[in-house]
């Protein structure tokens, strides 16, 4: 006959037991991204004070990521095809350039935009207090998410095929949540110190947005500058 100190024993690790397991299922649940349209979903900035009087045409990225960068994306299908489509949107948003066709269209195109998609993943990895069930419970952050995009992007003359200008780019996000909100959404501090709520793959997107952002400015500042020379 068990003593009442042994009953109080087994009740602790029936306990344990199965926070253990709710933990392990939460986990389980978030391993993936929730939403694999969101990294695309970013709003392009508006129309800036200096548009390039020429008309370009633009090609599909080729997805050059790394196998094991590719598999941590596996459920955002056609990324080459996503990525270029929304830089596409991105472009002729900005109107950096007085007209972006797609596909390109020959003889009418003087400019071609190609390039590569080198780096487009979002990660999951637990943190060292997600194996500890007590502390999870207490809201501390169990899983932390890595997101980085890179893109190469080259500007070609379509009547000689000689390179005019190349833009190799990349930005890196990340946030951590934990045990309640991490099936749906993360607690993000803004920089004046106030929380927000946002879904999970957001920081993919902002990613993505940064790096584009950072091309225009650069094809923007070599134009300016006299670095960018259109054919004529």
């Amino acid at each position: 006959m068990y003593s009442e100190g042994n009953m109080i024993k087994n009740r602790m690790k029936l306990y344990v037991a199965m926070i253990v397991l709710l933990v392990s299922i939460f986990n389980g649940c978030a391993m993936t991204l929730p939403n694999p349209n969101v990294p695309f979903d970013y709003i392009p900035s508006p129309p800036g004070n200096e548009t390039i009087n020429t008309r370009v045409g633009m090609e599909e990225l080729v997805d050059k990521r790394p196998k094991d960068y590719s598999s941590a994306t596996r459920r955002i299908a056609d990324v080459d095809e996503k990525v270029t489509a929304k830089l596409l949107e991105d472009f002729r948003s900005s109107k950096i350039f007085l007209e972006v066709d797609y596909p390109v269209q020959k003889g009418k195109d003087e400019i071609i935009i190609r390039g590569e998609v080198r780096r487009f993943y979002w990660k999951n990895a637990q943190t060292v207090a997600s194996g500890i069930p007590f502390v999870t419970f207490l809201g501390v952050p169990q899983r932390k998410t890595d997101s980085e995009v890179n893109l190469y992007i080259q500007l070609v003359s379509s009547k000689t095929g000689h390179v005019i200008a190349e833009y190799d780019k990349t930005a890196k996000k990340g946030a951590s949540y934990n045990l309640y909100n991490m099936n749906n959404q993360y607690e993000y501090k803004t920089s004046d110190g106030t929380k927000t709520w946002r879904e999970q793959g957001t920081e993919l997107a902002e990613a993505f947005w940064d790096v584009s952002n950072q091309i225009k400015e650069n094809i923007i500042s070599d134009y300016k500058q006299g670095r960018l020379i259109i054919p004529q």
